[in-house]
C-alpha cells in the first residue's frame, strides 16, 4: 500500500494502518524467528554445542524459568522407551536434549 504525503486520510487512519502494517511485521518475522530456529535447533542438539562455543553465557540464555522434574513422575525417552528417569538426581542426556529441542517435562512424562 502507498500513500501520498497529500492522502485524504486523518491521523487516526493513519495511526490505525501504521499500528497494523506493525503488527504484520511483528508476526512475520516472529514467524522466520521460529523457522530459523527449527533448522538451527537440532544442529545444535546434534553436534552437541555449549553456550560457550555458541558465543553465549548462562546468564543470557536463562530469560525462562529452567522446567525442572516433578519427583514421584516417571519420564521416558520418547527414542528409547526402555530408558526411563525418576526425575532424582542429574537428568540423563537424552532429558537434556530433549528439552534442548523444545520439549517440555510433560511431554515426556510417562502417562
Amino acid at each position: 500500500m502507498e500513500l501520498q504525503p497529500d492522502s485524504k486520510l486523518t491521523d487516526e487512519q493513519l495511526e490505525a494502518e501504521i499500528t497494523k502494517l506493525q503488527s504484520e511485521l511483528n508476526e512475520r518475522r516472529q514467524k522466520q524467528r521460529q523457522e530459523t530456529l527449527a533448522m538451527i535447533k537440532p544442529l545444535i542438539v546434534q553436534h552437541q554445542f555449549t553456550l560457550k562455543e555458541l558465543g553465549l553465557s548462562d546468564t543470557e540464555v536463562r530469560t525462562t524459568k529452567t522446567e525442572k522434574a516433578t519427583p514421584g513422575k516417571v519420564y521416558q525417552n520418547p527414542n528409547n522407551p526402555e530408558q526411563r528417569w525418576k526425575g532424582h538426581g542429574r537428568q540423563p542426556k537424552w532429558i537434556k536434549d530433549a528439552l534442548s529441542a523444545g520439549k517440555m517435562m510433560s511431554e515426556l512424562e510417562v502417562q
